[in-house]
């Protein structure tokens, strides 16, 4: 039995996609309904924007004796977007093998605090892998309410200071250890149209340098003004509670709560 870990490469979607189902109907099937289930995984879906997103994350994509097997992301942010093991490759390595590569990634990136949603299937796995549960959590998709948790752990040992390419086709992208506060990120909605995220901000605190995979519109719950660490430089960005604004995918920046006050936004992601 031989696992190797690989960049990922524009025609991996399909089989991805593939992963993503078996994954869920088979190994999540002892924790969801299969309503639950449906409503993760449905069989019909849109392919196009499946392989836009799977080229927005640009996920390791791992093989088991030639054939794929499983995936998962990095984010410059430390966030874990995606990680599934197909159904019948459980339990033979392929997970760990995923988690030592976003794990060294995160190490050659200077990322210290890896996080992620994860589904109360693959919880055990996080947890022996050294993460622990900050917060445990709802989300509604499709219309059905499914529980999982917000993981967390922080690396020992991160490289102080580095720099690390972003997706392809992008400029290079400061991945630089976070040193202040985290912001903290909700998801209200994740359905096959948009991802709807609250993002609470402790004054000071940032979301990490990161590159935006898709159209997004914010939402401004408070009134104050981030400052913005972008390629060409630092950007004091006022805004107004409820005046909204859009931006398009491919935006760079690490954002920060510069007011001595609690800053709340509502981030709409456009798949």
């Amino acid at each position: 039995m031989t696992i190797g870990i690989r960049e990922y490469e524009d025609d991996d979607a399909r089989a991805l996609r593939a992963v993503f189902e078996s994954s869920i109907h088979t190994l999540a099937a002892t924790h969801y309904t299969p309503e639950q289930l449906t409503a993760w995984a449905p069989a019909e879906h849109d392919a196009a924007q499946w392989a836009a997103r799977m080229g927005a994350l640009q996920p390791f994509v791992a093989e088991l004796d030639g054939r794929v097997a499983g995936f998962a992301d990095l984010q410059a942010t430390g966030h874990i977007d995606m990680f599934f093991v197909a159904g019948d490759c459980g339990g033979r390595g392929v997970a760990t093998a995923l988690m030592a590569r976003i794990e060294a990634s995160a190490r050659e990136r200077g990322i210290v605090d890896l996080w992620s949603h994860v589904s109360l299937a693959a919880e055990g796995f996080f947890q022996r892998s050294g993460f622990e549960i900050a917060h445990r959590r709802e989300v509604t998709i499709r219309g059905v309410v499914l529980r999982n948790a917000r993981m967390t752990r922080r690396l020992a040992d991160a490289p102080a200071d580095t720099d690390a390419s972003t997706t392809q086709g992008t400029k290079l992208a400061r991945s630089l250890p976070m040193t202040r506060p985290q912001a903290i990120p909700t998801v209200q909605i994740d359905n096959e149209r948009a991802k709807v995220t609250e993002w609470r901000f402790a004054p000071g605190a940032e979301t990490g340098y990161h590159r935006h995979g898709m159209d997004y519109i914010v939402v401004p719950m408070t009134t104050g003004t981030l400052l913005l660490e972008t390629p060409n430089g630092e950007v004091r960005s006022p805004l107004t509670a409820g005046v909204s604004y859009t931006r398009l995918t491919g935006v760079e920046h690490n954002v920060i709560n510069a007011n001595d006050f609690e800053f709340v936004f509502v981030e709409i992601e456009l798949k």
